[in-house]
Formats: structure tokens, C-alpha cells, sequence
């Protein structure tokens, strides 16, 4: 792993960096910071050695991403790694939790105070907006702190150089846009509308987009951005007569959307929207708001019939993975967790449960190399141990990497294994929806070359009858009259002719004079 600056951050990273450095680098300042919570597995034993992580997440969030409902996961897979004798024996691994509220700077800020305060802590969790990943992720390496996301899906996180710390459980989401362009594909549309929210985060999504469509031979009609509201958007795509439209938004602005879609008219068998995948489309019904001023029965007529992609999140084998347990087994526990109540759901609860176990696994292997270097007066590692880590520690830093990203096991997301920048490539599900609810209708294979895979038990429905068009088609077309046709119209139209002329003369030879 190669520790570097990276010059394009804000001022504020490298400010924080200093006074970090100057005043804690090993973790050793005294201080207590009430704003973040201290959340614990429920089996503190005082015979083991503690190992704290770093916890970020977002769950009081007011724009973005919701990542709540992952903190018990966590918190679950901990507890159930300290009751086991056969991983990280004589540690206990413990958690200190801080809600950046998907806020670059407030995550930075919550660095900060985490760096600053003891104990040392070993390795972060989290955070679950890509937004603050890439603000957190820019920094943890200054501190040699290795970062391990559970849903942090922005394709900047794939950087290597600007992220050289950092793991996800979870791939980039312009994965959407291959499984997108292979259902276009299937279906032969060659025009597309895009819109999305003007974010760097779906800006970044739409340009990759734009790239791959542009790859396909598919012409984008119309590719526009919106803040607040989309009349005018709305109001563009109709005008260029758009049937098939990718919506690339956070689930409130998306809605938005789809709201001024209705209000113009834009929906109806002949059009098909695409939705990111972490759209929780079942559950608009359940709740009291639609945060628009349509009802949710008019957002379901907007988008009946469309599709939505989404990353394939637990593992469908049903076999028992690393934990011991089956995902339906981890799934029940996981809603009877203690914490779960104040947090509710998420879509990455079991990749939030896999990422705990990825760095417990991580930190399991580093121990026993470090156990195994001890014996060796000359190594680097002569009498050092997980709970020796420093901020400062860069060679320890660069063995916790490297063990991750050779790591692989099944888990209750499914098999996991990383590429060469840290990202986990996952096969998705393509879902229709239909009366509000999501079908599988087929899937996408990441691993294979025939990918889009439609499932003949239960097929794609149209509810016009047939697969919609992608816009009007105006062809010019010659007919041609036959020669005996053409042959007695015209004798038709010369006969009339003469008679035209006679009638003619007729008149003039016989008028007569006053």
C-alpha cells in the first residue's frame, strides 16, 4: 500500500492532518468527546485485550444516504467473533461509533476527535455515504488507518491512488450502467434520455454512463441534470419524445422526479424508467409521506412496468458461510438484534455484517504472522503485537491491506474477494416492477460473458401487449402503380383531356354576341 498526500483535497483535511499529528500521532492525548456514542459488543471480558475500531456512519441524515441499519450487523458479527475461541483468541473487538450525518466535513471533524482521544484505534468501519467515504478515505491514510466500507458505492472510491486505504464490501455503482446498457441492448432500444441530481457523486455515474452508451451506438436524446425540482427536465424529455429514461438520484430527489412525471403526463405502457437499485420501492406505500406532492399510487403509475438492477446483497446458495451461519439464519437474528430497533433496516445489512468478519479475519491472519515473527530477533515484527499499533505504524498498516485484499470466504452477503483496487465485484438482480411490487424477472453475472440471463419461469410483462419502442419511427417509403394501372389512367386522364378541349371550342364557336 502506498501512502501518499493527495494535493486535491480541501485545506481542511491537511490542517486536521497537522494538529492530529502534533498533538496525538500515536493515539496517546487524553480527552473525552461526548458527541460520539461508545457502542460495545454485549461481552466485555477483562481478561482480553481490547481492539477498538473506528466506527463511521450515517443514520440522523437529512439528504443522502441512510446507513443506520448497518451499525448492528456490525455490532453482531463483533459479538459473535469475541464468543469464538478460534479467531483472535485473547482479544476483545470493540467498536466506537460517530453519526457524520452524511457530512464530508463533519466526517473529517469526527476523525479528527476519534485520532485524538484514546484508545488507539485499529482500523475503521464504515462510513456508509459515499460522500463522506471519500472525504474520510482521503485522510485515513495519513494515519495509516485501513478502512473497510460495507456501501460506499461511488466510483471515485476506486482510485487507488487517492484511496489507497480503503476496501468496500460493496462495487462501484457504474456496474448499474453495464447492467443497464445489457437490458437495453437485449431489447434493441437505441434512444435513451438520462437525468440525474446534480451531485458530483451521480455526475460522476451519468459521465461513465455517457461513455458506455456512446460505446453501444445508443443515442442519448436528451441528458440533463436537476437541483430542486425537474419541470423543465421533465418538460425536455417530452418535447424529444423519451420512452426509455435512467434516473440516476438519491431516493428523495428521485421521487421528485417521478412526481413531475406524472404531473406531465410522461408514464404509461410506452415508457420504461430505469431506477438505481436501492430504490425500497415496496415500502412507499408503508409510509405516511411521500416527501412529493403526488401520492404514492401516482409514483407506481409512473414507474409501473420499469426495471431496477440491483446488486445481488446476501448469498443465495443457502449454505452456512465463515459465521457459521446461513443468510436466513443471520437475517433473523440480525431483526431481533438489540440495536435494531432504534436503527431499522438496511439494503447492506449483510455486507455491514461481512465487513466486521473481513477485518476480524484480517486481523486474525496478522496476528498470527506477527506471533510467528516474534521468535525472530532480526524481523521488523520482533516482539510486536496487534495491540502495539500506532498511528505511526505504517509496516502494520500495509499487512492489514494486503492480508484483506488476498481474503477470501463466504459470507452472509456471499463469496467474498476483492480486486486489484479494493472493490468487490458483485453479480446483480434484475427486477421489474409491478402493482408496486419488485419481480425478478432475471440476472446479471458479473463472471460470465453471456451475462444478462432472463429467467423463462417468470418473463418480463408488458402491460401494452408488446415490448415498448423507443420513440417514434418516420420512414419515407416509394410506391409503385403497376404498368396496365398506370396505362388506364392515363388514357383515362387524356380522353378528359380532349373532351376538356372540346368542350372548350364548343362554347367559344357557339357563343353568341349581345
Amino acid at each position: 500500500m502506498t501512502h501518499m498526500v493527495v494535493c486535491s483535497g480541501p485545506v481542511i483535511y491537511i490542517v486536521l492532518i497537522l494538529l492530529a499529528t502534533t498533538n496525538n500521532i500515536n493515539g496517546s492525548s487524553e480527552g473525552d468527546n461526548t458527541s460520539i456514542s461508545n457502542v460495545t459488543t454485549d461481552a466485555p471480558t477483562s481478561e482480553k485485550i481490547p481492539l477498538v475500531f473506528m466506527g463511521l456512519m450515517s443514520w440522523k441524515v437529512q439528504q443522502g444516504w441512510n446507513g443506520g441499519g448497518v451499525v448492528p450487523a456490525i455490532e453482531m458479527a463483533l459479538s459473535d467473533v469475541n464468543s469464538r475461541t478460534d479467531i483472535l483468541a485473547g482479544y476483545e473487538l470493540k467498536v466506537v461509533w460517530g453519526d457524520d450525518q452524511c457530512i464530508p466535513g463533519k466526517s473529517v471533524r469526527l476523525l479528527f476527535e476519534q485520532i485524538t482521544n484514546k484508545p488507539v484505534k485499529i482500523m475503521i468501519l464504515g462510513a456508509g455515504c459515499s460522500t463522506t467515504a471519500q472525504a474520510f478515505a482521503g485522510t485515513a491514510p495519513y494515519f495509516n488507518l485501513i478502512q473497510v466500507g460495507a456501501s460506499e458505492s461511488s466510483p471515485k472510491l476506486s482510485n487507488i491512488v487517492d484511496y489507497p486505504s480503503f476496501i468496500r464490501l460493496t462495487g462501484p455503482d457504474t456496474i448499474y450502467n453495464e447492467v443497464r446498457i445489457a437490458i437495453i441492448n437485449y431489447y434493441g432500444w437505441k434512444r435513451v434520455a438520462t437525468i440525474y441530481h446534480n451531485m458530483d457523486f451521480f455526475a460522476v455515474l451519468n459521465a461513465d454512463l455517457v461513455d458506455k452508451l456512446g460505446q453501444n451506438n445508443i443515442t442519448i436524446i436528451t441528458a440533463d441534470t436537476f437541483m430542486d425540482e425537474a419541470s423543465n427536465q421533465v418538460r425536455n424529455m417530452i418535447n424529444k419524445d423519451a420512452r426509455i429514461i435512467i434516473v440516476d438520484a438519491y431516493e428523495p430527489q428521485g421521487k421528485q422526479v417521478l412526481c413531475e412525471a406524472h404531473k406531465q403526463g410522461l408514464y404509461g405502457g410506452q415508457y420504461v424508467w430505469f431506477l438505481i437499485g436501492w430504490y425500497n420501492v415496496e415500502q412507499w406505500r408503508n409510509e405516511t409521506d411521500t416527501g412529493t406532492d403526488c401520492t404514492y399510487n401516482e409514483l407506481y403509475d409512473v414507474i409501473e412496468g420499469s426495471f431496477i438492477p440491483d446488486k445481488i446483497r446476501f448469498d443465495e446458495s443457502g449454505k452456512p458461510g465463515v459465521s457459521g451461519m446461513t443468510f436466513k439464519e443471520f437475517e433473523e437474528r440480525y431483526k431481533a438484534w438489540p440495536s435494531y430497533e432504534m436503527y431499522g433496516p438496511n439494503i447492506a445489512f449483510a455486507s455491514g455484517y461481512d465487513t466486521a468478519w473481513a477485518a476480524a479475519l484480517t486481523l486474525n491472519k496478522t496476528s498470527q504472522i506477527l506471533a510467528a515473527q516474534n521468535f525472530l530477533p532480526n524481523s521488523s515484527y520482533y516482539q510486536k503485537s496487534l495491540e502495539n499499533f500506532t498511528y505511526g505504524d505504517t509496516e502494520m498498516a500495509d499487512t492489514f491491506y494486503r492480508i484483506m485484499k488476498n481474503l477470501k470466504f463466504r459470507g452472509v452477503s456471499g463469496e467474498v474477494r476483492f480486486d486489484d483496487v479494493g472493490d468487490r465485484r458483485l453479480s446483480h438482480s434484475v427486477s421489474q416492477i409491478r402493482d408496486g411490487r419488485l419481480v425478478r424477472v432475471g440476472t446479471w453475472h458479473s463472471d460470465r460473458e453471456l451475462s444478462l440471463q432472463f429467467h423463462p419461469d417468470n418473463p418480463v410483462i408488458w402491460s401494452d401487449g408488446g415490448v415498448p419502442v423507443d420513440g417514434l419511427t418516420y420512414m419515407v417509403r416509394l410506391h409503385y402503380v403497376p404498368v396496365t394501372e398506370y396505362a388506364i389512367f392515363c388514357g383515362i386522364a387524356i380522353t378528359c383531356m380532349i373532351l376538356a378541349v372540346g368542350f372548350l371550342y364548343f362554347n367559344v364557336a357557339h357563343m353568341t354576341h349581345p
